[in-house]
């Protein structure tokens, strides 16, 4: 777990402890008890009851399957043994009061649907709903589109609803490491439209679009596979 800073001081220090299986339950809450605990102005923070209070949690969820072996998931996205003991231990922390946001944006043509679903995620949130009545906790897609592939090609784009907190484009011209690189105007991505990403990126625009909700909360938690 890696908590990268907060309003209250985290440290963004990367830690790192042995896990033996996704079955050691109480040795992945420690784990996480211990680096709250490391931060004591965040763990004080946590621990002052707010139903104001946003804390964003990203898994690293890339897709719900393997590319052609969909019997296989574990690889790709956060196992929920590992992100259920991070909320419950958030949670308790703060008193059952304010909003958890388990956000990220997968692979644009990834079933995000089929992300949640695995490893009995939603009831997992559904227990920790009924043990606190009080807490908000969120599962957001931060996609603005989604794609259907048909054989690897891309066949129809899709809308999709997005941060409900909405986006905030930053503009960081010469401070951005794009700045004066010699690629400038041969960008490209997963999308063959290349025009979009060149357009943020030439001479002294260098543009970015982040999610509302993480650059709205309180704490920052990024989890790893």
């Amino acid at each position: 777990m890696k908590p990268l800073g907060s309003s209250h001081g985290a440290s963004g220090d990367v830690l790192v402890a042995p896990v033996k299986s996704y079955d050691d339950r109480e040795g992945i809450l420690r784990f996480v008890t211990d680096s709250l605990d490391g931060d004591p102005e965040t763990a004080a923070m946590l621990r002052t009851a707010d139903p104001d209070r946003l804390v964003v949690v990203k898994p690293n969820w890339i897709q719900e399957s393997h590319e052609y072996r969909p019997d296989v998931w574990e690889p790709v996205i956060t196992h929920p043994r590992i992100l259920l003991p991070i909320v419950e231990t958030l949670a308790a922390y703060m008193q059952g009061r304010g909003t958890i946001c388990i956000c990220d944006a997968p692979h644009t043509y990834a079933d995000f649907s089929a992300i949640v679903a695995r490893g009995k995620l939603a009831n997992g949130i559904e227990a920790l709903l009924a043990r606190w009545p009080a807490l908000r906790i969120e599962l957001l897609d931060l996609r603005r589109e989604t794609w259907l592939r048909k054989e690897e090609v891309i066949v129809e784009r899709c809308p999709n609803p997005g941060d409900p907190r909405g986006y905030v484009q930053l503009d960081l011209s010469r401070d951005s490491l794009f700045y004066g690189h010699r690629g400038e105007g041969s960008y490209f991505g997963a999308d063959y439209d290349s025009t979009v990403v060149n357009s943020h990126h030439c001479g002294t625009v260098q543009e970015y679009l982040l999610a509302g909700s993480p650059m709205a909360c309180d704490l920052f938690i990024n989890v790893p596979k």
